[in-house]
Formats: C-alpha cells, structure tokens, sequence
C-alpha cells in the first residue's frame, strides 16, 4: 500500500512539473507571459519617430500583414508613442510563438537608441545600440516567457 502511495505522489509531482512547461517553446503546456518592448532614443534632439519597431508572431516578417509596427497595429498589442521612445506591450500565445522584434530607422543619420524588453515586470534584455538608417533588421526573438 505504501508503494502505491509513494508512486503516485511520484507520478503527481512529474505530471505538475510538466504541466508547468519549460518557457522556452512554443507547446501548449504552460503560461504566456506579459511583455513589454521600450524602444527610447538616447541622445538629445534625436526623435523616436525616426525609430520603426516592429513585433512579428510566428517568425514572421517585419512587415508581415500580422506584425504590429508604426504603420499598423493589431488587436494582440498596444502601442504607445512618444518623441523620446515607442512602447509595445501584449500577452504571448502559444500559437503566436516566437515573435521576432526588428528595429529600423528611417532618417539619414545614425541615431543612438536603447531596447529594453520586460517578461513579467521582469527586464530581460538591455541593449543600447546605434541605429543605422535603413529598413528595419532583426534584434531579437521572444518566446512565451523570455527573450532570446
């Protein structure tokens, strides 16, 4: 009796740890995660308008029909924008997973900006970088609760 017992709290325990998922992929198991994107320029007298931030589901292009960007919102995310920085926040999905998060500048000067991404209130990803005039590139990847 004792053995049974034992077993199935064993058996209970793997099942709850499983069930919890690992963060990192895209299954159904798990929890999604809030997500904040702040996009700020660094540098005074430069303009976040300058800025294009895009956030893409499923791998997707910068300029996907499903991307959220300054030129297109979505229903997922919420947008804010400011002279000195561009806010992108939503709640991951499992069947959005991973999101790709792209950076571009539309002036023809370099321009001197920070990326900060929340996961839960917690940040993440910090990286301040020169933006160099162009269509937007590849910064980084989100997955349901962290940041590649």
């Amino acid at each position: 009796m004792k053995i049974t017992q034992y077993i199935l709290v064993v058996l209970t325990a793997f099942v709850a740890l499983f069930a919890t998922g690992c963060g990192g992929g895209s299954g159904a198991l798990g929890r999604n995660s809030d997500i904040e994107i702040i996009l700020e320029v660094r540098r005074a007298g430069d303009d976040a308008d300058n800025l294009i931030l895009s956030v893409s589901p499923n791998d997707g292009a910068w300029d996907s029909s499903q991307a959220a960007n300054d030129f297109q919102g979505q229903n997922w995310i919420t947008r804010q924008f400011s002279r000195s920085d561009k806010r992108f926040t939503f709640r991951t999905n499992s069947n959005q997973v991973p999101y790709r998060v792209f950076i571009g500048n539309e002036a023809n000067f370099d321009i001197d900006a920070r990326i900060t991404i929340r996961v839960d209130g917690t940040q993440q990803y910090l990286r301040n970088l020169t933006v160099v005039p162009g269509a937007p590139s590849l910064e980084t990847r989100i997955f349901r609760n962290n940041v590649e």
